[in-house]
């Protein structure tokens, strides 16, 4: 089996080449090194420059989504996750034996 590397052209915006790729997992486009999965629903023949362009951006959008800032974690906290404080000792773990001799 072959493995497809079809060049859709330059995007204008990030000046690099857009690729369609056939891999693995199925078809994505590569841009400016970074990858990104074509829905299951798109044929690889209907994709033009345009449509991978919105595609990219779509797949861009709904990355920030889940962005979460640097600010939103605490960093050297001396707390739990119950609020008490770490003395920074693992508890050690014993079993009870029932059946002493």
């Amino acid at each position: 089996m072959e493995k497809k590397n079809i060049f859709l052209g330059k995007i204008e915006k990030d000046g690099g080449g857009c690729y369609l790729n056939d891999g693995k997992y199925g078809y994505f486009l590569t841009c400016n090194k970074q990858n990104y999965k074509l829905p299951e629903y798109l044929k690889p023949e209907e994709i033009t420059l345009d449509l991978a362009e919105r595609i990219i951006e779509y797949k861009k959008k709904l990355s920030k989504q889940y962005f979460v800032p640097k600010d939103a974690f605490t960093a050297n906290s001396d707390e739990d996750e119950d609020g008490e404080p770490c003395d920074g000792k693992i508890p050690k773990l014993e079993v009870k034996n029932k059946n002493k001799v």
